[in-house]
């Protein structure tokens, strides 16, 4: 009768955050736990051979997170904050909404934008080398709640 088989794998996928991934092999089922998609890994057998690699070709977003808030209402105006960290070389614009960017520090800009209107803000940035874009939906509905 064979014995159940157990293998751990510790995964070190970036300096921030560790992430630990764990297989098993257990009446000949694999399973694979805690897993992302920063990182793939596999469990190859054979009768005589077992192997497990990882990869972890790039530890970039797929979607880069945008958030946003708004600071301050006037009578016909919004002021919004938008910001985004982890990247490089940040490269921010504004579409729709009688929107424009009167601030911009790299990973935050604030925007002036219209009271009641919907504008998109686009971003290119760098992650690791490789270029990274985003957008997200702003809304400036809600300023009357917030400072009327």
């Amino acid at each position: 009768m064979k014995k159940s088989l157990l293998a751990f794998a510790l995964l070190f996928i970036s300096a921030t955050f560790t992430q630990v991934a764990y297989a098993q092999k257990n009446h000949h089922t694999n399973k694979v736990e805690n897993c992302t998609d920063q990182a793939d890994i596999t469990m190859v057998e054979s009768s005589s051979n077992k192997q497990m690699s990882t990869s972890n070709a790039s530890a970039c977003p797929s979607i880069v997170l945008i958030e946003s808030r708004i600071v301050r209402c006037f009578p016909h105006v919004a002021i919004v904050e938008l910001r985004v960290d982890g990247l490089t070389n940040y490269n921010w614009s504004v579409r729709d909404g009688a929107a424009k960017i009167i601030s911009n520090t790299g990973n935050i800009i604030t925007v002036s934008a219209a009271r009641d209107s919907f504008f998109f803000v686009n971003l290119t940035a760098t992650c690791n080398g490789q270029s990274v874009t985003g957008f997200r939906g702003v809304s400036t509905a809600d300023c009357s709640a917030i400072n009327p």
